[in-house]
């Protein structure tokens, strides 16, 4: 951030920082031209994904290695390359004389995991809104070449027993294992009925073999389905021990058409087979 804000600067481009957790700056440039009902929001985040092991990185993930003219480093693609396009239109557009309504740049930080720090502060749909009605949002991140926007349904699940040793497996249920079960019926929605619109529908059949060629065999398909992942999971203090806890999260992908509500629904109603908590 240190860095935009010194190209900003050097621009003399106004912003605004907004700011929870010093770690996770966000930072807001707009600028109001002539008369006019439009306004282009130039999206783009900083932070990135986690590096489980550098070791099996052939460069160092956080190094921005340069090899011949290719950068190679965690985040190049989400979405350095992204997040810089959109800071230089902006850069360019201000200077522009003949413009009318709004243009705004949002720079945002906590967006990989959807988090309360980042996106949810500057860069909302509903506080573009406020701004001005007619708003359009820009988002280049460069690893898409083609992609078919779906909602993220991510809620946490903590499963609870009361435990206790080992040796004495009847006194208690293993709360790990409770989770497995519940695992399989939340994965089993996956299954749950929806249509797709038709202007959706269309496009992805007429790109589906640029969609596979950029993703992988089957990607296309894979856009058109409730997908189902297990991101973290955790429980049991010891090894000996019969598990009186057990929490995971659960990465679902809602495509065009799904009505997340009655989704939601589906979830909370497996409350009467399985006892959990679960927040979203």
């Amino acid at each position: 951030m240190a860095h935009v804000r010194a190209f900003l600067d050097k621009k003399g481009l106004g912003y605004r920082l907004h700011t929870r957790d010093e770690t996770m700056p966000n930072l807001v440039a707009s600028k109001l031209f002539g008369s006019g009902k439009k306004h282009l929001v130039l999206n783009g985040h900083i932070d990135v994904f986690p590096v489980n092991d550098a070791s099996d990185w052939k460069v160092d993930p956080w190094s921005g290695t340069i090899v011949d003219g290719a950068i190679y480093g965690r985040g190049i693609a989400d979405m350095k390359v992204g997040t810089t396009a959109s800071i230089l239109t902006y850069a360019y557009l201000s200077a522009l004389p003949d413009l009318k309504g709004r243009l705004t740049l949002t720079v945002v930080s906590d967006e990989e995991t959807f988090g309360p720090y980042g996106r949810g502060i500057c860069s909302t749909y509903a506080q573009m809104r406020s701004l001005v009605p007619r708003v359009s949002m820009a988002n280049p991140a460069a690893s898409r070449r083609f992609g078919s926007a779906r909602k993220s349904f991510l809620p946490r699940f903590r499963v609870t027993a009361p435990g206790g040793h080992g040796a004495y497996t009847h006194l208690s249920p293993n709360a790990i294992e409770l989770a497995y079960a519940l695992i399989a019926d939340l994965k089993a929605l996956t299954k749950f009925e929806f249509i797709e619109p038709k202007e959706v529908a269309l496009a992805l059949d007429q790109s589906k073999a640029q969609f596979d060629a950029a993703y992988g065999a089957g990607a296309s398909d894979a856009a058109r389905k409730i997908t189902f992942n297990v991101g973290t999971i955790s429980g049991g203090p010891k090894v000996n021990m019969i598990a009186s806890e057990c929490a995971f999260e659960v990465d679902y992908r809602l495509p065009n058409g799904v009505d997340p509500e009655g989704f939601m629904a589906d979830v909370k109603a497996l409350g009467q087979k399985h006892k959990f908590d679960m927040e979203i």
